[in-house]
């Protein structure tokens, strides 16, 4: 008890040191200057955030500036200290469409954890690691918004402990909202994307007033049909609003809001192959056809959430900026799943299991504030960051909230394979879910201190510390806890910069991260020990880098990386999984990526990873494991997305892209592993006017070969089948 009000203090302190700084900056802000200042920018044009500066089509995607990169602010892309890539809203909108499977299968140096369509969210793994997720810069437990209302991605890979307060170990997604336009922009989309998947957009935005110090942006969804996976029926709508005042010339506040709701019928039906340590011989069946939802007709997962924010950018002066941001999120689902396991036998057959969950609620939110100094200190220039970021998730269900079957195995029939529900299953749905309690609760929080130090025109040293908390309580439906921890950790960063000449950018960075522990999910049909929580691990990552711009159009990156993790690792148990922390694991590789224009009518936006994972220093009990490759993690990624802007047909473009995924392990016993899948599409986009009115019409044909492939080993994730996806965008 004594520790935990001893870290409290630390947070109240670090925040009281923070708000005594900015009042006695206050303290020079006289009513006459505030006054004077005023008065000065009657004149001044208004200046709003444009949502397409940079990032544009015509650009090659090449969007030079990252939004945030965590305490450091918004930065150059080419001077930041670590492997990012930017996706831009033109890439979004011209690439994608409103399908977050196909940005996955494109997005470089990455690899899907999930199926799109049982969750609605985009979850990432880079380097073999799962990645973290912010919103705006600030961390949050899911995104709780569609990429309808996202203006670019942010992806940076591998430790963001300095940076975001600790987490996920394999990188970090940053969503940055749209904002509202400069000038007025009216857009309507009509689209499909991928079997009778249609959908309706509607995106406007401008100024509001002569002087233009007032912003809009609206942003509305809707879709409905059946997805590229036969039999399996997806709804979603969405709506996204956000408005910006300039208080000031030098004094911005933004504002948003969003709500979304998704609802779909049966499951993509995960084949799931825990039971492969079993046998050794144990060959999995050839690759279903992956153009039908092999799940139950009945199944179900109905999810809403809203999500509200804002932020606060205030330039003092010459010296002083002060930034600051808040978001919190409400989100709830409720989910009726199947999933597939083989049988170990090798007959043929395979078992069906299911669970259904009863509506289970989330609480988050997250905050930051950090103050800049620049000053000047011996002729070496500096720009001091101090400041506090935090978020914190409450999780709620109810008592009765889940029920489990296991079905015996069935013959392996890809015609017909559905089934009633069991009888006796469900006893507890309609409504008979008994209290609702709070069943877990996680809290990041952090101090930082960090000094950006221009040392010469040619050299940059980045370097500091962020005092990390993490915290989380688990608790059963009595009340009471179950598990808990409550960590502090001070995780370091440094960072050399050296730039030979001011197009190409040299650099190394060491920095630490503190780590959730790992989280079993609570499902006794799966796990031995089902909802157990681990204590947190520290993990650390060398990381040297070159970044080089060619003719202020072509970014070129590359990096290699260490990282040394502690290590989680599943354990067959006859038809269940043990979760175990154990060992370490080493992530040793090199880290490629492009983007921008080639030529004048060619761009190229893609990446390549290639790196060896090693399971190391293990007890006793696994030393089998020793040597062995973590689970899902392919050794090789190459992603390559082309453009082609014809001479033969002005505003006509051809668009490819290959990508490539290498075999993933089952399992931590390195038995049997998927095969590496090779992915084509084609495409083509036409942009002309129509009476003064631009109008732009894209086609994508994906997966052109029609192969079936295991997308993601672990989960028995099937790649989604060719499909044909079109829109018409008009802007007016």
């Amino acid at each position: 008890m004594q520790q935990n009000k001893e870290n409290w203090a630390m947070i109240v302190l670090g925040r009281l040191a923070i708000l005594a700084l900015i009042s006695l900056l206050l303290g020079f802000w006289t009513e006459e200057n505030l006054l004077a200042q005023t008065e000065d920018q009657a004149g001044l044009p208004p200046v709003l955030v444009e949502g397409y500066n940079t990032g544009r089509a015509e650009d090659g995607y090449f969007k030079e500036n990252a939004e945030s990169v965590g305490p450091w602010g918004p930065r150059s892309l080419q001077e930041t200290p670590y492997s990012m890539f930017i996706l831009s809203g033109d890439f979004l909108e011209n690439a994608v469409g409103p399908s977050m499977n196909q940005l996955n299968k494109m997005m470089p140096n990455s690899i899907s954890v999930h199926n799109f369509y049982n969750n609605n969210e985009l979850n990432t793994s880079t380097r073999g690691l799962g990645n973290a997720m912010s919103v705006d810069g600030v961390r949050l437990r899911n995104a709780g918004f569609t990429l309808e209302s996202v203006d670019s991605i942010e992806l940076i890979s591998g430790l963001t402990g300095f940076l975001y307060g600790g987490g996920y170990v394999g990188g970090l997604t940053n969503y940055v909202l749209k904002r509202p336009t400069s000038e007025r922009y009216n857009s309507i989309t009509v689209g499909n994307s991928g079997g009778s998947q249609y959908y309706y957009q509607a995106d406007f935005g401008g100024p509001i007033g002569k002087e233009k110090k007032f912003g809009y942006r609206i942003n509305a969804f809707y879709s409905n049909g059946e997805t590229p996976y036969k039999g399996l029926d997806v709804e979603r709508s969405s709506f996204y609003a956000a408005f910006d005042w300039r208080i000031l010339d030098n004094l911005l506040l933004q504002a948003d809001l969003g709500y979304k709701e998704h609802h779909q019928n049966n499951h993509p039906g995960h084949f799931f192959t825990q039971s492969f340590g079993v046998n050794p011989v144990f060959s999995f069946p050839l690759t279903p056809d992956n153009d039908r939802a092999y799940g139950q007709k009945w199944a179900y997962q109905d999810t809403q959430s809203d999500i509200w924010g804002g932020k606060l950018t205030w330039e003092i002066n010459d010296i002083f900026t002060l930034r600051a941001a808040y978001r919190q999120q409400n989100y709830e689902s409720e989910s009726l799943g199947t999933f597939n396991r083989f049988n170990p036998i090798n007959d043929g057959t395979f078992g069906v299991y299911g669970s259904w969950i009863a509506p289970v609620k989330y609480r988050a939110l997250g905050e930051s504030i950090f103050l800049d100094a620049k000053f000047e200190t011996i002729g070496v220039k500096h720009k001091l960051t101090v400041g506090y970021s935090g978020s914190r998730t409450k999780e709620f269900a109810y008592q009765n909230f889940s029920d489990n079957f296991g079905q015996t195995p069935f013959i392996y029939d890809q015609n017909n394979f559905h089934f009633n529900i069991p009888a006796g299953f469900l006893v507890n749905r309609n409504g008979n879910w008994g209290p609702l309690y709070k069943r877990a609760e996680s809290v990041f929080q952090s101090i930082i201190v960090g000094d950006e130090i221009n040392v010469t025109d040619w050299l940059t040293v980045m370097g500091g510390v962020n005092r990390v908390r993490l915290k989380r309580d688990a608790y059963n439906a009595a009340k009471v806890r179950t598990a808990t921890y409550d960590d502090w950790k001070a995780t370091p960063s440094v960072s050399v910069i050296v730039n030979p000449i001011p197009q190409l950018s040299l650099y190394g960075t060491y920095i630490e991260a503190l780590e959730e522990g790992a989280i079993v999910p609570d499902n006794p049909a799966q796990y031995v020990n089902p909802g157990e929580v681990f204590g947190p691990r520290v993990s650390e990552q060398y990381e040297f880098g070159a970044k080089w711009t060619i003719n202020n159009r072509l970014l070129l990156s590359g990096a290699y990386f260490w990282i040394d993790r502690a290590n989680t690792i599943n354990i067959t148990r006859g038809n269940l999984i043990e979760v175990k922390q154990d060992g370490r694991t080493e992530y040793e590789g090199i880290e490629l990526s492009a983007v921008g224009k080639i030529l004048d009518n060619l761009t190229i936006l893609g990446g390549f990873t290639y790196f060896d994972a090693t399971m190391k220093k293990l007890s006793t009990a696994n030393q089998n494991l020793v040597g062995h490759t973590p689970q899902q993690t392919p050794t090789q990624i190459f992603k390559m997305y082309l453009e082609y802007d014809t001479p033969f047909v002005e505003g006509l473009t051809l668009t490819g892209g290959f990508y490539r995924v290498g075999k993933q392990y089952t399992n931590d016993n390195n038995i049997w592993a998927t095969s590496p899948y090779n992915i084509v599409d084609l495409g083509a986009r036409f942009v002309t006017d129509i009476k003064g009115v631009k109008t732009t019409f894209r086609l994508n044909v994906n997966n052109v070969a029609d192969k079936s492939y295991w997308q993601r080993a672990f989960s028995g994730q099937l790649g989604e089948a060719r499909s044909v996806t079109f829109s018409v965008t008009t802007v007016f």
